[in-house]
């Protein structure tokens, strides 16, 4: 259905967050993963907590900080949304990247750095350092949703991320964790088109 080298990279990302919703004014994300492949197949890899502020404690859902893990003693060293952003969007920048409910994880990328003073940039530079530089964001396109893709392209009754790691016998371990839902659903999406990226092969 689809090989690696029809493009240079493809970036799999997962935020972790707060809460469900976006909030305007208000950095929601816990924590981020991206894995970045390389046609050639080079990876990359860049996994953040990040810091709770005294505004985001406020604004929690308890139950959102339990199901992501969260605790002050893991989160210790934790860095500050606004020095990361550069490095998470030079990851995510020029290329597919591809999610599960991609959607939420976009939102809640956009409202958090908006939150920190950076733009989303409404045209392309193709110049990274000059964007960051003026605090402007790009994403990559096109977006790909893991969970649209099982809907087209599997027999799966339902595409949550847990139905699907079942389907591709992917353990559950450590679920809700950024690392992991970006490690399984690089796994998925790769099953999905049928091809292996070369840092996969034995």
């Amino acid at each position: 259905m689809g090989n690696f080298t029809s493009y240079n990279s493809l970036a799999f990302f997962d935020v972790e967050t707060i809460s469900l919703d976006t909030m305007s004014g208000v950095d929601t994300l816990l924590s981020i993963s991206i894995i970045k492949d390389y046609r050639g197949g080079d990876t990359k890899r860049l996994d953040l907590k990040i810091k709770m502020t005294d505004v985001k404690r406020s604004r929690a859902s308890s139950e959102a900080l339990k199901v992501n893990m969260y605790s002050d003693e893991e989160w210790q060293d934790a860095v500050e949304l606004e020095d990361a952003i550069p490095d998470i969007v030079r990851m995510l920048y020029d290329c597919p990247i591809v999610a599960h409910n991609i959607s939420f994880d976009i939102g809640h990328l956009t409202s958090s750095f908006e939150a920190c003073g950076w733009t989303k940039n409404k045209n392309w530079s193709r110049n990274i350092e000059d964007e960051i530089s003026k605090k402007l964001f790009t994403f990559g396109r096109p977006l790909i949703d893991t969970y649209s893709l099982a809907w087209l392209y599997t027999d799966s009754d339902r595409q949550n991320l847990n139905e699907l790691r079942s389907m591709y016998n992917i353990s559950t371990d450590r679920a809700h964790a950024a690392d992991t839902d970006t490690e399984d659903c690089r796994t998925i999406f790769y099953n999905i088109i049928g091809a292996t990226h070369p840092s996969l092969r034995e």
